[in-house]
């Protein structure tokens, strides 16, 4: 007999019918139980270890410790609830006959163990989490999925990982035996079909029940002790709600400085530019900006297209050296536009560069602002063209809902075309992504045809999607044969930009409309934890032969600033609640902003300042500058950052 076996009943397993009634619950309690010990026991060790590592204090308030374990039991049981409702949905789906097939059953028992394995490491893992950052999972967590290599190496070098392992495993095998024990007898035989259906249905009832009711901001409430709003914490759910959440608090986890000297430091310098705006609050840097250009009183404001072009570094450009003839057309655009050579992409992917372009604002820690939560009805480079009459139009070869683009897109006034309005017939080539360059340009062209035809300006935001793997293109477009890889789908990407440009010339509104191109983000500038400039550096290009003399500006800027330097080119007036400058004005600074998931910086002629969790920092000075320059640079670089994590309450329209 197996170790906790209970009597067998005298009754075959197919007669007993409480047998059949009670194993889904036989099955799925226990795991319960476990996360619930599990969790008392892991806030208590999180309690007791705090002021050995982090110098601070665990509340023991009876009161307070009451609240902090009570939220850790809800939160446990919203965690059991989804792996209830995953394990009662298998059993759902499987027909009665396959449960006497061994294979089958071996699958099962392996399927536990695993579960019992994930659940013990995740455990361990989020005390090594706590070890180091004072908190339970949040999406430093899900980031360091991202940076895997990092995040390894990272474990192998600090913690003892194979007694941990070999802990793991020995409690994953105890429990597993003491389980499969409790469960011995009638292991082989489950209710029928809609005993189980019922059985679903009530945890698919509890997972969406304790989803809407559990959130992070219920931990706030336990007590205005940090550490026992993060012990109180499942490290399962924390680690869900990170990853659905996409955010890393600014407050809790970066350095800050008081929120009335910045806007001071902040509402001083942008009085420079334009005259300031109070709205209801003193802390805003929304204001007025005056053109520096004097645009004819006859002339009409011009349409624009915007084109983000994905994973275009300027390292492709001939004129930075490491490839030549790679990209004819933008090497000819240079000497035609208006050309920055020195423009930095905020972040590492596209979702990040279209929040520069669309809000013009500093990188948000964690993840875009188009994929938190509440990001409608902002001030935004499609509501401020709307405002004035433009027909403003958000073109995307792919489908929008990935990364949140249409739901961000639709809420900040944008009309969204994407893969779902195209017509197959109009497609020549298409990847997983989206389809090919020239087909998206041909769809950018047919919606200006359409805009125009009824009399009204247009504004369109593009993003194109070939120069991403599988590199994949139409034929006999460039030498390169489609497939072989990122070089030759940078020269497909150049070339339909050159067709676009050659149909575009065609059209009778050509000679009134600028065209910006911009590359979304380097081509390689994800996967480091430290922060390199140089693999942030993109071209901006503003082309308008009738409208813009070219000129090469060698200025460093960021690509937050290509927006209101477009503005500023073509001579609009308007309020701003921006974050980005133009980068033309005599009154303009140099700097520029960098981030990857965690660390955010800042960076001028001095050097670099980045910002990481837990209120760390490090410094990147250039040669000369000062340790007074680099003390600057610091307290800039929280200026600008804490004040936009208030994006919210600063960007929100009224």
């Amino acid at each position: 007999m197996k170790p906790f076996a209970r009597t067998a009943s005298k009754n075959p397993p197919h007669t007993d019918l409480s047998a059949r009634d009670h194993y889904l619950y036989r099955r799925i309690i226990p795991i319960f139980f476990l996360l619930l010990g599990m969790n008392f026991f892991a806030t208590l060790l999180k309690a007791l270890t705090v002021h050995s590592f982090t110098g601070e204090r665990f509340s023991w308030k009876i009161f307070t410790l009451v609240k902090t374990f009570a939220f850790g039991a809800v939160e446990t049981a919203a965690a059991f609830a989804w792996i209830a409702s995953i394990m009662l949905f298998f059993r759902l789906i499987i027909p009665d006959k396959l449960q006497d097939w061994r294979p089958f059953q071996v699958l099962c028992r392996i399927g536990l163990f695993l579960l019992l394995f994930i659940i013990f490491l995740s455990r361990v893992s989020e005390f090594m989490f706590w070890r180091e950052f004072g908190c339970s999972f949040n999406f430093i967590a899900v980031d360091y999925l991202i940076y895997t290599s990092e995040m390894l190496l990272n474990i192998w070098q600090t913690f003892h990982v194979v007694p941990l392992l070999l802990l793991v495993l020995l409690l994953t095998v105890v429990t597993y035996v003491f389980i499969r024990s409790m469960d011995d007898i009638y292991e082989e035989r489950y209710p029928g079909f809609f005993k189980r259906l019922t059985a679903f249905f009530i945890s698919v009832f509890f997972t969406f029940t304790l989803y809407t009711l559990v959130n992070a901001g219920m931990a706030e409430k336990i007590s205005s002790n940090r550490y026992n709003q993060e012990a109180a914490k499942n490290d399962l759910y924390s680690f869900g709600a990170a990853f659905l959440a996409n955010n890393l608090s600014y407050r809790d986890f970066y350095i800050k400085g008081d929120d009335s000297a910045i806007a001071r430091f902040l509402r001083e310098h942008y009085s420079k530019d334009g005259r300031l705006l109070n709205g209801g609050n003193d802390q805003s840097i929304r204001r007025h900006i005056v053109s520096t250009k004097k645009p004819s009183p006859s002339a009409a404001e011009p349409n624009v297209i915007v084109v983000v072009m994905e994973s275009l570094g300027k390292e492709f450009l001939t004129e930075y050296g490491k490839h030549s003839g790679l990209t004819p057309v933008m090497d000819k655009l240079t000497g035609e536009s208006l050309y920055f050579s020195n423009v930095y992409a905020t972040g590492t992917r596209t979702v990040r560069g279209l929040e520069a372009l669309t809000l013009s604002m500093p990188p948000q820690a964690g993840m875009s602002v188009i994929r938190q939560k509440d990001n409608g009805k902002l001030y935004n480079t499609g509501r401020l063209f709307k405002d004035r009459g433009y027909d403003v139009k958000w073109v995307y070869g792919g489908y929008g809902y990935f990364d949140n683009m249409n739901e961000f897109f639709s809420g900040n006034g944008f009309t969204i075309v994407d893969r779902t309005n195209i017509p197959d017939n109009a497609v020549t080539h298409q990847t997983a992504w989206g389809i090919a360059d020239e087909d998206t340009f041909t769809e950018v062209l047919h919606q200006a045809d359409m805009s125009f035809d009824v009399g009204v300006k247009f504004f369109q935001l593009v993003l194109t999607t070939s120069n991403h793997s599988p590199y994949t293109y139409p034929e006999g477009r460039v030498s390169a044969p489609s497939g072989s890889g990122r070089l030759g789908a940078v020269s497909y990407a150049d070339w339909a930009i050159g067709d676009f440009l050659k149909r575009a010339k065609e059209k009778p509104w050509f000679d009134s409309t600028v065209f910006l191109f911009i590359g979304d983000h380097g081509a390689a500038s994800a996967g480091k934890q430290e922060l390199n400039p140089e693999k942030h550096l993109v071209p901006l290009i503003i082309y308008a032969p009738k409208l813009i003399q070219p000129k090469r500006v060698d200025t460093v800027i960021s690509q937050i600033d290509a927006i209101p330097t477009l503005l500023g080119a073509i001579g609009f007036e308007y309020d701003s609640s921006f974050y980005g400058e133009n980068a033309l004005s005599p009154s303009y600074k140099s700097r520029y902003f960098i981030s990857n998931y965690q660390y955010i910086g800042y960076g001028d002629q001095r050097g670099l300042a980045i910002l990481k969790p837990v209120r760390q920092s490090t410094l990147h000075l250039n040669p000369g500058a000062s340790e007074k320059d680099g003390k600057e640079l610091l307290s800039i670089a929280i200026n600008y950052y804490q004040h936009a994590s208030r994006w919210r309450e600063f960007m929100k329209q009224k």
